[in-house]
């Protein structure tokens, strides 16, 4: 995430413009996706390969991150100020990811235990 905010730091006035846009009513569904495709790059510069499940939940939970981050940045300078918030929101997204799982663990467990219906 930091290297992705340090490769936009040349274009700190186009990303501003952009978050504006996507926060117009029409521009949320593209900005959603451009989010998705951020988080996806992220993961996958990290050496992510999963391919189950778990790959749309760690996406889902950085693309709840990135938005709040790029505020953020364009906001402030401060880079200590900028790690602070990441640090914050990936532990809150972690949490939620935590208590996601368990509330849903059993819900998936037994559906793979459900027999499929015979053609």
């Amino acid at each position: 995430l930091k290297a992705w905010l340090k490769a936009l730091e040349p274009n700190r006035e186009a990303v501003r413009k952009a978050a504006g846009r996507g926060l117009l009513p029409w521009g949320a569904g593209a900005a959603s996706r451009r989010v998705w495709s951020v988080a996806d790059l992220i993961w996958e510069a990290a050496g992510d390969t999963a391919q189950d499940y778990n790959r749309q939940t760690k996406r889902a939970l950085l693309s709840a991150v990135i938005p709040s981050v790029v505020m953020r940045w364009l906001h402030t300078r401060d880079e200590a100020a900028i790690d602070a918030h990441i640090m914050r929101r990936l532990k809150q997204a972690m949490k939620l990811g935590q208590t996601g799982g368990k509330l849903l663990g059993p819900v998936l467990s037994a559906l793979s235990r459900t027999p499929k219906p015979q053609a």
